[in-house]
Parts: structure tokens; sequence; C-alpha cells
């Protein structure tokens, strides 16, 4: 481990900027990086007066790159030289030792781009920080979120003394290619995965297994034996998102593992190679008829996807191709996509999803739209690396632990193995759970990008290393009803709650915990084995962690069929966990329209816990899922903005 110490890898620091900024508030803003290295670093120090004595230094998801993203808000409703200003501290940020994010930046050393470049940058904000204000800062706080969580746990791992503790966020260091389990169940459950949503959400059948067949139940009963819980299915939907995700990934394992798709096709032990998937490829020539940009094919999110998700396209960027012969458009999302003939002959690109009858051509990380694609041009199409991904999860198994059971028999994995992990291709380095100072985790358990089971992975570890003396140095939160980024929608928000206030209250509870030895709440209870797949415990009391429990009930029970115009008695029961504070709000969406119009009255902030009645009727006949939505706050204060805990409940009324 290094310590506060200089790594010898970096050259002198350098300063390009420094400059007095007041938006979003007065602060001195500091740009430079260090001699002889990709490693560039930002830092914002708050006024005298804001100033507590000390940083929080965070770490950008995905891939890092970039020391720019200061004035987002990655917290939610505050940038993070706001939240910073509001706990004390100046706020620390870097591109984690890179420029390159297109890929290339994995053929450095790992070391470098998963922990040393940001524990250099935070011992040089050490410094700086004694120069401006006249005392070295007391306390350093160090943060992250997806892949740059996974980095702040290898930089406690590696490092001693230079981050007093940590919060990691929907990042769960793993043993298992959870992305590939979930994809891999959309894809082989297509048009039928309707039919499980609706068994498993409030008030169906329960069954999702009805009507499938043999590779379709098998792919469902992974995913809930691996820990994605009741109430997930929605996401086997599928999504652009999920095709570009898993993609990326495949990309940067096949750079440590570049054997790894002829290896599936080729080799026993592998189903492609055991001819388990002759029906489900794709490999077949086309030409373009059609070319359709940006702004012909509107509003489908699935271009948004493309054009946000990386931002390398415009309105006028060619994005749908429409081609000519017969292909079965259930087996193009995820395949390869190589330009046969014509001015971009030999380029490579993912078919995302389709629209219409269009393939919509994605963009990864460092690649750029088909601009000079024409009428006529012929296209390769072939799904068999994606196929290679979708099962991944049975051959990347680094070490047995909770997620990977369902792999593995009497201590063995069942498939042949690589020789690499996707969490160790992502990051660099694998995790041990022996880190120095404090952390409290965060993970969502809809999370089908880190799995809530990965996290889960993580405390095992944590326990195998500090055993009856974790309570003294970690906690995981699991928030329920959340995925990897909330809700994108007022319509999700009848679904799906977002989940930084928790995040927020990580970072103010570290630092009670470790400057005024304040033990935050303790952490989330849960269940999970292979047989009944993750939940979390059903009372407050017993779940823990910081997220109120919700229950709701229409007539009494889960499910309520009724006439038109017959009222519904809707009733909530709700309770905030042990030390995590009291009921601020109650509100109810009967429609599905995420406006949330029934606010329950005289809630004041001051009780533990609720149970509130309401009436309703409804005016046409159809299913309905309403909702209701409670928050918890650890002041009670019913006006906060920051650290709200939500959670919500729904139930199902069929109006005839």
């Amino acid at each position: 481990m290094r310590g506060l110490e200089d790594d010898p890898y970096f050259g002198a620091p350098f300063i390009d900027k420094d400059e007095w900024r007041e938006v979003p508030r007065r602060h001195r803003y500091i740009h430079g990086g260090f001699t002889g290295t990709e490693t560039l670093f930002a830092f914002y120090f708050p006024t005298d007066e804001e100033y507590r004595g000390r940083f929080i230094h965070m770490l950008q998801g995905g891939t890092g790159g970039s020391e720019h993203t200061a004035y987002q808000s990655v917290l939610g409703e505050t940038d993070m030289i706001d939240f910073a200003a509001q706990c004390g501290a100046f706020y620390v940020e870097s591109n984690q030792g890179h420029t390159d994010i297109s890929g290339e930046y994995m053929k450095m050393d790992p070391s470098v781009t998963s922990w040393r470049a940001s524990a250099q940058t935070a011992r040089y904000a050490r410094k700086l920080a004694t120069e401006i204000y006249g005392e070295t800062p007391h306390h350093a706080y160090l943060l992250g979120g997806s892949g740059g969580g996974l980095r702040a746990v290898v930089c406690m791992e590696n490092t001693r003394g230079v981050w007093d503790g940590g919060v990691p966020y929907i990042a769960g260091p793993c043993a298992l290619n959870g992305p590939s389990v979930v994809i891999n169940a959309a894809r082989a459950l297509g048009p039928k995965v309707e039919d499980v949503i609706d068994a498993m959400a409030p008030g169906g059948s329960g069954d999702p297994f009805v009507g499938l067949n043999a590779e379709q139940r098998e792919a469902l009963a992974l995913f809930y034996r691996v820990g994605l819980p009741r109430g997930s299915e929605f996401a086997l939907r599928g999504s652009a998102m999920d095709v570009t995700i898993g993609m990326a990934i495949l990309t940067s394992t096949l750079f440590y593992d570049p054997t790894l798709v002829g290896d599936f096709w080729s080799v026993p032990g592998y189903i492609g190679a055991d001819g388990g998937l002759a029906n489900s490829v794709l490999n077949t020539h086309a030409k373009v008829v059609k070319i359709l940009t940006r702004r012909d094919l509107g509003d489908n999110p699935d271009v948004a996807v493309t054009q946000g998700f990386w931002g390398q396209s415009n309105d006028d960027s060619p994005l749908g191709l429409v081609l000519d012969g017969p292909i079965d458009f259930t087996k193009v999302p995820g395949s390869r996509v190589t330009v046969v003939t014509g001015a971009q002959a030999g380029q490579r690109r993912v078919c995302i999803a389709t629209a219409g009858d269009a393939l919509l051509v994605g963009l990864h990380i460092g690649e750029k739209p088909l601009e000079k694609i024409a009428i006529g041009d012929e296209l390769a199409i072939d799904n068999r690396d994606f196929l290679t991904f979708c099962y991944g999860h049975r051959h990347q198994i680094d070490r047995f632990l909770p997620s990977t059971s369902a792999l593995c028999a009497l201590g063995k994995a069942i498939y042949p193995q690589r020789p690499v992990n996707q969490a160790t291709t992502l990051v660099g380095l694998g995790q041990t759970g022996c880190y120095s100072g404090k952390m409290i985790f965060v993970n969502n358990m809809f999370d089908t990008s880190e799995l809530a089971s990965n996290a889960a992975d993580y405390m095992t570890l944590v326990k195998g290393q500090f055993g009856p003396d974790i309570d003294d140095r970690f906690r995981l939160w699991l928030n329920d009803n959340t995925t990897h980024i909330g809700p994108t929608s007022p319509v999700a928000t009848t679904h799906l709650i977002p989940f930084m206030g928790s995040v927020q209250q990580a970072v103010r509870d570290m630092i009670a915990w470790i400057e005024h030895d304040v033990p935050p709440p303790a952490s989330t209870g849960f269940r999970f084995t292979a047989d009944t797949g993750m939940a979390l415990l059903a009372l407050a009391e017993n779940r823990l962690g910081v997220q109120p429990v919700v229950v709701a009930t229409a007539n009494g029970a889960i499910r309520a069929d009724v006439a038109v115009g017959e009222p519904v008695e809707f009733e909530v029961a709700a309770e905030a966990p042990p030390g995590a504070g009291t009921i601020i709000a109650a509100e109810w969406d009967f429609a599905g329209t995420g406006l949330w119009p029934i606010k329950h009255a005289g809630i004041d902030g001051t009780a533990v816990r609720i149970s509130l009645g309401v009436k309703h009727r409804f005016s046409k006949p159809g299913t309905y899922f309403p909702a209701v939505r409670v928050t918890s706050h650890r002041e009670g204060d019913i006006a906060a903005v920051h650290r709200r805990q939500i959670n919500l409940a729904r139930v199902r009324v069929v109006v005839t």
C-alpha cells in the first residue's frame, strides 16, 4: 500500500489555470497536471468562510478520462461545487490518469488509471490546500459511482492514509458478469417478456415461467438466481442502452482476452461450439436502400441513446439504415455491422436497436457516424460477437461468491473459464475487501449494470478481511425500487425512485463517522440464496439501512377488481428504519402519469411511521397500477431538497 509519499511515476505538478469564479458560488478554480504523464486535475476551493478543513474527491464514472465534471449535477439536485461547499470541503477531480476514452488507455499500466493517478492527485490537493488555507486538510473523502465506484474501491484497497473514508455507489466489485445474464434473458424471452412482467407485477399470477420454452426458462431462472429481485423484470424488455453497455464491456474484455469469441464458437464446452445457438445466429449480407438521419427518426428513445449518451452525432447524422432482403429483426440488436463496399468500406459499428424497418447504428466511445454511407453500399450483419457476450457470465467467474453460486457445483465452475473477468477488464485490478479507512457502499436492487448481489459479494470479501470488526469499517445500503440511473421520465417515477439522496446522506454520515465517531445507520438487511434470489427483509426494524419501508393495499389486498365508478379504499403503511429519520411526505399517483396529484396533508416530519388511507374512483375500464411514494429525511425537514430518502409501493386495480 502507498501512503502520503509521492509516487515516482508522476513528474512535477504544474498549474495552467488559477482564477476565481462566481458560478455556481464563489470559488477558486485551479487546473493543471503532472509533468511527463497524461494525468490532469481540477480543484475547486471555496472561500475561507465556507471551508472547514476537508476535501471531497470524486471519481468520474464509466471509463473516466475527464477532469471537467464538477459543474454537472452528479448528485441529483446540486452540482458538486455546491455540494462540497455545503460539506465544508473543497472539491477534487482528475481524469484518472488518461485523456483517451476510446479504449486505447487500456494499454497503459492499469495501476495508474485505476488508483495511482487519483492518489497522486489527492496528495497534491492536500499540499496545495495547505498553502492556500494555511493548514493541512484534516480529512479526505472519496466518492465515485459506477465505474468510478469500482475504482474508488481499488483506490482505498491500494493506499493507506490518502483518504479517510469512501462512498462507492452503483458499483459492486464483482465476480459475476451481471449485464450478460440480463441481456441474454432479454434476448431469449423476446415478446414473452411482457407476460413475465405481468405475472410478477403486483396482483399478478406470481409464476413467470408459464408459457416459456426451455431456453427461456433457463435464462429467466438464472436472472433470479444471480440476485435480480422480483419487480425488476421490466429490465428484461431490453434497450439500446443495455446493448451499448454490453458491447462496450465485450470490447474491453477482448482487449485482455482476444481469443474469447473464436473459442466460444470452436471449443467444446461453450454453447456456441456445441451447436446450442444454431437457431439464434444471424450472419448475412444486405444492401442499403434508405438512410434515416437523427432528424428523420424523431423522438425514438433508442436514437436518443446514440446521440445523447456518447454525443458524437447530430440531427443530420445517418443513424438508421433500411436494407433490402428479408432479415430476422429479432436477431439484429447487438449485431456487428461491417461496411463491405463504398466510401466507408471496412468500418464496423453495432446495431443497438431497430426502428420500424431500420437498423439503428450505435456509436461506442471514440466512434463517429457513418457520414459517407450511401444507398447501394453492402453491409455484413453478424450477431456472433453479441451472442458470445450473452453467455459471457458462464465463463468469467474469478472467485466463488454468492452471485456465482448458480454457475458452480462441487466448488467448481461448471463451464470453461476465461483468463480474465469483466470487472478486471473495466478497472484493471480485482478487489480484495481489504482497505484503509471506512466505507459506506450504496447500491440499488433493480440495477442491471452493477447488480446489488455484486455489492453483497463485496460485503462477503470485507467480512473475510475484518471479521467481527466489520461494523467498525463498513456499511452496505441497498435502495429498493430503483436502477443504475433511476427514473428518467415522470411516468417512470411511478415504479422507480431517485436514489442520490442516499448517496448525499452517506457522505454526510461518513464525515460524522470519521470525525465525530457517530456510527451511521446499520447495513441493509437482505436474504440471498440461489433458490430464493435476493430480497430485502420485510420490516423496517429488520431491513435497517436508510430507506423507508412502504406497503400499499387496495381494498385490503394487493389487487382489487372493481367496476367503473366504484370507490376503492387505498391504504399505505410506511416506516423509517431506526436512526434514519422521520416521514416528511406521502403522495399517490392513480393513473400512472407521474404527476403525483394526491398528497397527504398533516405530515409534519415528526413521525417515524404513518398509516393513512384515501379513496379513489376510476372513470374508465382498464388495468391500473396505482403507486404511493413516501419520503423520509434524517432531520424531518419537510422542505428539504437534499438527502431525501424515497421508496414506493404499487397495487393492481382491474376496472370493468
